[in-house]
């Protein structure tokens, strides 16, 4: 965590230049990125916040991991309260709607409850693609106040590797009548009659945990924000380190560097990465990243590339794209013609008097077990097919890009106010969404665009139904043109459905019982044309007037 507290604020024209924290620490590689698997680690300073809805953070973050080829990430404060089920399940329903069935993840804080969802601190581990089938069964977990997370990944004729993110608090609290994570874990350790210093029980609970698993003979990748480093004085990252023979890859990577600034304002390396001595042959680069590129934080990210082979003890195999079925458990409607559809099937072709067969064992072959297994793949397609999957959630290109242009803003300007010139690594972001921006230097005229982009944001959310149309509208036509004639149908269907069920829902909304506004009458403006027939079309009677013809009014 860096302590914003005790920043040394600077004059409004004096610029913080004491680090090169948008640049590159480390060197890159020629190899085949195929051939090497990727962790990294980073502090992300709240996962839902003013400035970034969870949505957005957590695309931001995917995204980022796609971009740089990060198969494992590591992820320290990200102050969710996961003992508020509503918080735990919108951040689970979340990571699965950004990639469905090619993440997974594990997040741990302390037990505290908060009705608000936010409890400071908290560590998690984001996997991807095709290190997600290396997972052990049951292999996912952390600590109870949240200190650290963790995923054992299995290996070809070799012992795990156990991957652990994890977050040291401060020695002090950043905020003396704040609820900081110091606070909760003193609370936490008082709780349980234990008098040292949360410091203190972090290094020996995680000594204790590493250990354990060391007598396993588990290979360890342990990184994130220790608020500490190697060289500082009465550390005990060091000691943890030494006698748990771990090596710090950046220190044999780049000896000729082994200090500097991690965030906006520091000045010491307290993000860092070890592994145990029997994998560093295979680290192949470290690298730092520039401050807030992989998201909107004041943190450099931890980099760790490995050769694949070395690690695993074989490459890691490319797994087919995976089929998730779309039926939502809390849709009772399509959970039922699911089920019955399904279960009719099953009915149909005998499989629960064959299945019976099947477990006497007095079938000496597998045929019939691949005959059973392929009924259940057929009953789970139609199944689906007769639930009417559900599309997923439809998001705007327009929309997309005007949020998170708002959200680079509002940390550009989040960074003058502190003095802080974020602009170098905020163009490369807005690069990434094509966006061009010209970025003032001073605070007020930055507020300023940033109001602008708010007002254009706020508009395009007022208009995104009909952004919606337009582009249905588009890509019609554009399939059209291609000759695509199926696709182009489609879309027309899609525009004219959902037209359909806005009208509906407002309509329903306007009728609905127990509602004081029930759609029982027309009010005309009086602004209105006087009645007098134009173009052939004859306008509305008096509304005092009209008469009512089989079931409606004309």
């Amino acid at each position: 965590m860096s302590p914003r507290g005790r920043q040394t604020r600077l004059t409004q024209q004096q610029w913080y230049t004491a680090s090169d924290v948008d640049d590159w620490k480390g060197n890159g590689t020629n190899r085949n990125i195929n051939d090497l698997t990727t962790i990294a680690f980073q502090n992300i300073h709240g996962i839902d916040t003013r400035l970034s809805s969870m949505e957005q953070t957590l695309q931001e973050l995917i995204e980022s991991m796609d971009r740089n080829n990060i198969n494992i990430l590591g992820i320290s404060e990200h102050h969710l309260a996961l003992a508020n089920h509503k918080v735990r399940e919108k951040l689970h329903s979340t990571i699965k709607s950004r990639r469905p069935g090619t993440t997974t993840h594990q997040f741990n804080a302390g037990p505290e409850s908060d009705t608000l969802g936010r409890l400071m601190g908290g560590t998690g581990v984001i996997v991807r693609n095709e290190m997600i089938g290396r997972i052990e069964p049951g292999g996912k977990g952390g600590d109870t106040m949240g200190q650290w997370s963790y995923v054992h990944l299995r290996r070809q004729g070799l012992p795990p590797l156990t991957v652990i993110s994890v977050y040291q608090v401060c020695p002090t609290p950043t905020n003396m009548i704040g609820d900081t994570a110091w606070h909760q874990q003193r609370r936490y350790l008082d709780l349980h009659q234990r008098s040292e210093h949360p410091r203190e029980a972090f290094i020996g609970d995680l000594h204790t945990f590493i250990q354990d698993l060391q007598r396993k003979a588990h290979a360890i990748v342990v990184g994130g924000d220790w608020n500490d480093w190697l060289t500082a004085k009465q550390t005990k990252l060091m000691t943890l380190c030494t006698s748990l023979h771990l090596v710090d890859p950046w220190v044999t990577k780049n000896p000729e560097v082994m200090d500097f600034a991690m965030f906006e304002g520091g000045r010491h390396r307290i993000d860092s990465a070890f592994v145990s001595q029997n994998i560093q042959d295979a680290v192949e680069v470290v690298q730092y990243s520039p401050v807030g590129l992989l998201c909107s934080t004041d943190h450099r990210a931890v980099i760790v590339r490995f050769d694949t082979r070395k690690l695993f003890g074989d490459l890691t195999v490319q797994l087919p794209k995976l089929h998730a079925r779309s039926v939502r458990s809390n849709d009772r409607y399509a959970t039922t013609t699911f089920i019955e559809t399904m279960h009719a099937h099953l009915q149909e072709h005998n499989a629960f008097h064959r299945s019976q067969t099947l477990l006497t064992g007095t079938i000496s072959n597998c045929n019939l077990a691949e005959q059973l297994d392929k009924l259940v793949g057929e009953g789970g397609d139609l199944g689906e097919k007769k639930s009417k999957r559900r599309r997923l959630n439809w998001f705007s290109r327009p929309l997309a890009q005007a949020r998170q242009t708002v959200s680079l803003l509002r940390h550009y300007v989040n960074g003058l106010k502190v003095n802080v010139d974020r602009s170098r690594v905020i163009q490369q972001r807005l690069q990434y969404i094509d966006q061009t921006l010209a970025l003032p230097t001073t605070t007020s005229e930055a507020i300023k665009l940033l109001q602008k982009h708010e007002e254009k944001l706020r508009k395009i959310i007022h208009r995104d139904d009909e952004l919606r149309s337009a582009e249905l509208k588009e890509n019609a036509q554009k399939a059209d043109a291609e000759g695509n004639g199926r696709k182009a149908s489609a879309n027309r269907k899609i525009n004219k459905s959902e037209q359909n069920i806005r009208t509906w829902r407002c309509l329903i909304f306007m009728s609905s019982q127990g509602q004081t506004q029930q759609l029982n009458r027309i009010d005309v403006p009086e602004s209105w044309q006087p009645n007098e027939e134009e173009d052939g079309h004859t306008p509305l009677e008096d509304p005092k007037t009209a008469t009512r013809k089989m079931g409606r009014y004309q």
